[in-house]
């Protein structure tokens, strides 16, 4: 018993180190992972804002068309045009928001580490499909 005692004293150096090794690396791992995550939200958020200033400028333009209007037969066709214009911008941004969202996170997975096998699988063409389906839908309405 002693010396399987003096056995495991002489493995816990190197055993603690190799521990320290792999803490170290999953760390490193999983800064790298949350540095895409972040940089891939940043530019969602960018992107986003960008879209939200040009639907403010076509708002202004449109308020601003309205004023030098004469008759009330051009404020309703501009008021038609603005309205038919943000249906589109809101569909194109739910599309963009989807893309980007997905792009995102097929980067992330491929920055992650692979794991221990925990991991549930990554779903099949066909249930990606189905589950953005419902999405597809409710940017069209």
């Amino acid at each position: 018993m002693t010396e399987i005692n003096r056995g495991e004293d002489g493995r816990s150096g190197t055993l603690g180190s190799e521990t320290v090794a792999a803490v170290a690396r999953q760390a490193e791992a999983w800064a790298s992972t949350q540095r895409e995550l972040l940089s891939g939200v940043e530019a969602m958020w960018v992107g986003w804002m960008q879209r939200r200033r040009e639907a403010l400028d076509a708002s202004t333009r449109s308020l601003a068309q309205i004023c030098e209007c004469r008759n009330v037969a051009d404020v309703v066709q501009i008021q038609h045009q603005w309205l038919v214009d943000a249906v589109q911008r809101t569909a194109s941004d739910l599309t963009a928001i989807a893309n980007d969202a997905a792009a995102l996170t097929s980067r992330v997975a491929r920055v992650a580490p692979a794991g221990d096998g925990a991991r549930p699988p990554a779903p099949s063409y066909h249930q990606r499909a189905e589950a953005e389906t419902p999405l597809h839908r409710e940017a069209a309405e």
